[in-house]
């Protein structure tokens, strides 16, 4: 994490350690890219009782398209944060 230190001359946030514009940008990109992870596992995850649903509602073959087309878009935003 990178921090700016400001001389007294720039106002209220003078004298102290306040996190930069890159360390934010950074913070926020690795928030992202954990989220990203979190969904990608919940969507590889079985879920039965949803799959029992789209079963009872004919949607089988739609809800496993979704989720093989939600995979692809994930894995591919995060290759496009982390630089892979």
């Amino acid at each position: 994490m990178e921090f700016a230190h400001f001389s007294r001359s720039d106002g209220p946030a003078a004298g102290r350690l306040i996190r930069s514009d890159a360390g934010a940008a950074q913070a926020m990109n690795r928030a992202e890219l954990d989220a990203i992870e979190l969904m990608l596992r919940d969507l590889n995850t079985r879920h039965d009782e949803i799959r029992h649903r789209a079963a009872f509602r004919g949607c089988t073959r739609e809800l496993l398209s979704l989720q093989q087309e939600l995979v692809k878009y994930l894995m591919s935003k995060r290759e496009g944060l982390s630089g892979r």
